[in-house]
């Protein structure tokens, strides 16, 4: 990559491409409060995506397995 960018005469870094979410963080985490005992299979299935997908952003907002008390 360094090589590449010093050819090119610019060592800035590239900008990220933030591609748009099918599912918002905002109504994800509404959707757990209000059902919080709900499947991973069954979320999928209200937002018509994919497990790891929701898997994915119930990671970023820090939603982990219930505990058994």
């Amino acid at each position: 990559m360094g090589k590449e960018r010093r050819k090119q005469g610019h060592l800035e870094r590239r900008k990220r491409v933030v591609k748009k979410r099918k599912i918002t963080l905002e109504e994800l985490k509404a959707f757990v409060e209000a059902h919080p005992d709900t499947f991973l299979r069954e979320i999928v299935a209200h937002f018509d995506c994919v497990v790891p997908s929701v898997w994915a952003a119930l990671k970023q907002i820090h939603v982990t397995l219930k505990n058994d008390d």
